[in-house]
């Protein structure tokens, strides 16, 4: 399976034509594209719906029927099975074998149903990067294009043929049809241009339901939650919209969804009737923001020890995951977060450590400066190899100047004593705990996995920590759909209950 594609099950297919009555539409005059069509499961539905009520599609219909892919392959299967199931011959402007973000082919369609490719453009090799960064640019998906330069940008490919499909190719008031991961309407930060629902050309598009099926029958191949998305253009947004959300079997329960706050913010939904959720508000000192963990950018097995033993003063015996052994000043080496961590207590106990090369203000120690720690600097050369092989364009802009042993996540805030921590990653319940001064070291996250706010003193954590433990937190987390998923409790939806309070002082003690 290609990155990104997760095919259409014929159910799926067929319950989306069904529902918005595509089949009938096409039938009567409708043309009908799908911009990333793979091996036509959604054009198929078409064809098949249409005949079960009875049609009989000829050329003029199958002309209305079009399908765009850059896999050649697939269009040849397509193209094979609509002979041999329906006995349907598609003329050849049907199938278009081509690149749809870089190619702008000549349609106008007035209904474009399609389940794009599910990957976003930080997971693009290098290649298309490049070819899609000014594509992206132009989009008005991207506020700040600095991120697509530094290749971190998280907004999904997906995202990109929504935006492209309906500024290019969707007639006056025409209907887009999108299987999408949820996290483009829930998920904060990097979708909030498209949830603006103005395109770069001056057209509104309204979003105008979503059906939510976190509940159903999964794609195959999807490592994501998924919904599909209504769109209509050329009309103004009115919210709320109509939300629906799987039940048993093929039933919906209908509900309402809202952004969270501002326009382009998260959505989020609600019963009919009642009042949407409201984030609640906790106080911190100002410049206090949530973070992940250390990052090791795919050298786990360099940084994260299983084995630590102090040996003489100041020196301790290591072993990585993959039984390689050495020695590291006792300095650089620190108790990891783990699940049990948070089970615990208030006292936990190191079960790993991760080795930082890092000074207490944040900043990665120069190849001057290792060579005072000759058994760091031995590490990491009989690591150098690996190091060297990460990905990244930060971690290579650090490589670029000989400093190939950087990691991400790593500032002053990493070496503050006090971590107000939570597992932020694939969880359903919200427990945060307040990791303090160790005889170990200095507690750390561990990357995506935990989340963090950092403290000098621990009066004021201390303080974070009782409206944190608040059940309305966790009962807000809930509201916004990410239990079990890897945006469950990340900094981005923290970030958005934080008040920074230039009133509360960082040093306060108790």
């Amino acid at each position: 399976m290609k990155k990104g594609v997760v095919y259409t099950p014929d159910h799926w297919a067929d319950w989306v034509v069904d529902r918005f009555r595509i089949a009938e539409k096409w039938i009567n005059g409708a043309v009908v594209l799908d911009p990333g069509c793979g091996t036509g499961a959604l054009m198929a539905a078409v064809v098949r719906r249409a005949l079960t009520a009875g049609a009989e599609p000829d050329i003029n219909d199958l002309q209305r029927l079009i399908g765009m892919d850059v896999d050649k392959g697939s269009l040849d299967i397509l193209d094979e099975n609509f002979r041999q199931r329906y006995h349907l011959k598609l003329p050849r402007t049907s199938l278009i074998h081509g690149d749809f973000v870089l190619e702008n082919p000549d349609i106008q369609a007035d209904i474009v149903l399609a389940n794009p490719p599910w990957v976003s453009f930080g997971d693009l090799d290098s290649k298309l990067k490049e070819a899609y960064k000014p594509v992206y640019r132009n989009s008005g998906l991207v506020p700040n294009p600095r991120t697509l330069l530094l290749g971190g940008a998280r907004i999904d490919l997906a995202a990109l043929f929504v935006a492209l499909s309906m500024e290019r190719h969707l007639k006056q008031r025409g209907e887009g049809l999108f299987f999408l991961p949820s996290s483009l309407f829930r998920g904060e930060g990097a979708h909030e241009a498209l949830r603006n629902i103005e395109l770069p050309g001056g057209r509104r598009h309204r979003l105008q339901e979503v059906y939510d099926m976190e509940k159903s029958a999964p794609f195959p191949g999807a490592g994501t939650r998924k919904c599909l998305a209504y769109f209509r253009m050329d009309a103004r947004q009115v919210w709320p919209i109509s939300w629906y959300t799987a039940g048993p079997g093929d039933t919906w329960e209908t509900r309402e969804a809202r952004p969270i706050a501002e326009s382009g913010s998260p959505l989020i939904p609600y019963s009919v009737g009642t009042q949407p959720p409201v984030p609640p508000r906790i106080s911190v000192p100002a410049g206090t923001k949530p973070r992940q963990g250390v990052n090791t950018g795919g050298a786990s097995a360099v940084f994260i020890l299983e084995e630590m033993e102090p040996l003489e003063d100041g020196v301790v015996g290591v072993v990585n995951r993959n039984g390689t052994e050495g020695r590291l000043p006792e300095f650089l080496v620190h108790p990891l977060m783990n699940p049990s961590s948070f089970e615990s207590g208030d006292k936990p106990v190191p079960e790993r450590w991760i080795f930082l090369p890092y000074k207490r203000n944040g900043r990665v120690m120069s190849a001057e400066e290792l060579k005072s720690y000759p058994d760091a600097a031995d590490w990491l050369t009989r690591h150098r190899t690996q190091l060297e092989a990460r990905k990244g364009v930060m971690l290579a802009r650090y490589a670029s100047g000989g400093i190939w042993w950087a990691l991400l996540g790593v500032g002053p805030y990493a070496f503050q004593p006090w971590k107000l921590a939570w597992e932020s990653y694939g969880r359903s319940r919200f427990v945060p705990m307040l990791f303090g001064p160790s005889k170990y070291g200095i507690w750390q996250g561990n990357q995506a996995l935990h989340a963090y706010l950092s403290f000098k003193e621990d009066g004021t954590a201390r303080s974070v920590l009782e409206d944190f433990r608040s059940p309305v937190l966790e009962k807000y987390l809930k509201s916004l759909g990410g239990a079990e998923t890897k945006g469950w409790a990340q900094p981005g939806r923290i970030q958005r209950v934080l008040i920074p309070d230039a009133s509360i002082p960082a040093h306060q003690k108790r």
